[in-house]
């Protein structure tokens, strides 16, 4: 906001965000946050007209529209890596039946690595996909605002991409063997761990997106 009111007439600012404002209005009552207030004071002395008003949600529908668009955004990121890595094992889980039930066990693992080489050689050539996400979506008519947070996502989908290859082939391995309990007690401690990370992330050191995506990233690998 201080280099937004350097260099811009407008010293007025909206937030979706209620305790924000009530923070402004009575700061002494948030002791917690006496830094942050300290320095939103130094901008009301050296620009007169600062002031940050409340607006609901509900009516701004433009930051609304950004927000669904972005989480629609990096949703459908996931699902390119998400079914291709996903259709790639299936066919593994075929491979690892045949060599269970004709007790070729040997050939088990021997499938295993073979389908990590193939996922990771195809996650690969995705990731160009991912790396030029922003002109890609400005060649198509995207806006620009929209075009600067989904390429900040579609960056951080590429490690979520790799963590499809051992989660998907090693289920596919287990479950041709029917060894389905492991999957769920390897399921039930990543769950453990996602909502642990999840809290730890986003709400006590508030990463925002990179600390959504990087939960995500570890309940695939």
């Amino acid at each position: 906001m201080e280099r937004m009111l350097q260099h811009w007439s407008c010293q007025s600012f909206g937030t979706d965000c209620k305790d924000l404002t009530e923070m402004v209005k009575e700061p002494q009552a948030w002791p917690s946050f006496s830094t942050e207030l300290e320095t939103i004071k130094t901008l009301h002395i050296c620009f007169p007209d600062f002031k940050i008003s409340h607006i609901p949600r509900a009516h701004n529908g433009i930051l609304d529209s950004l927000a669904k668009i972005a989480r629609l955004f990096q949703r459908e990121l996931c699902y390119i890596g998400y079914f291709i890595s996903l259709g790639m094992a299936s066919a593994l889980e075929t491979l690892c039946g045949q060599a269970y039930g004709a007790k070729q066990y040997h050939m088990l693992g021997i499938y295993l690595q073979r389908s990590w080489l193939v996922l990771i050689g195809s996650t690969i050539c995705l990731t160009p996909i991912y790396i030029f996400a922003g002109p890609i979506l400005l060649a198509l008519g995207q806006e620009e605002r929209l075009v600067r947070i989904a390429r900040v996502i579609a960056l951080w989908v590429i490690g979520i991409n790799f963590s499809f290859v051992p989660s998907f082939t090693c289920q596919m391995f287990l479950q041709a063997q029917s060894k389905n309990k492991i999957i769920a007690y390897v399921a039930a401690i990543s769950l453990g761990v996602h909502v642990f990370l999840s809290w730890l992330l986003m709400v006590h050191f508030d990463f925002g997106i990179a600390g959504a995506i990087t939960t995500r990233k570890q309940q695939g690998f």
